[in-house]
């Protein structure tokens, strides 16, 4: 478990991922496997606002390097996509 929250802590979204389904074996109970998967299934909103705060700042090229990233942390994520898709009409407006 402290692996886990380790590298959910440490934003290893994949890593953390690939590591759920070894929770149930080692006895993590259940409801702790569902949290960290939903956890797990969108950006922090602290970092769709560091997103957003650095294309409003100017520094298109790193919000649009950090929103490609959540995407593909997040790739199921709306959330995600609708940041990338923010920055990327800020970019392609400038």
């Amino acid at each position: 478990m402290r692996l886990l929250a380790a590298h959910h802590r440490a934003s290893h979204v994949q890593r953390a991922r690939e590591l759920l389904p070894h929770g149930t074996v080692i006895g993590i109970p259940a409801e702790h496997i569902d949290r960290f998967r939903l956890d797990l299934s969108e950006p922090p909103e602290k970092s769709l606002q560091a997103v957003h705060k650095l294309s409003e700042s100017g520094k298109r090229l790193s919000a649009e390097i950090a929103a490609r990233m959540q995407v593909e942390d997040y790739p199921e994520s709306k959330a995600a996509q609708d940041c990338l898709n923010r920055v990327l009409g800020t970019v392609q407006a400038h």
